[in-house]
């Protein structure tokens, strides 16, 4: 599962950096942006994981 969660946080950081560098003028308020898109999917990932593994318990 932990592999899958990784391939996963890899598509979207890659995703999100492609997006960010080729349909934005790279302003630092887009890479801000970006950002902070990225902590809240690290944020609900770290939920999805949590939640998860204690289902499992």
């Amino acid at each position: 599962m932990l592999k899958q969660d990784a391939v996963n946080l890899a598509i979207v950081v890659v995703a999100l950096l492609g997006a960010t560098v080729l349909m934005t003028d790279r302003a630092p308020e887009d890479w801000r942006f970006a950002g902070y898109f990225l902590v809240a999917y690290l944020l609900i990932m770290m939920v999805q994981w949590v939640w998860r593994t204690r289902r499992h318990e």
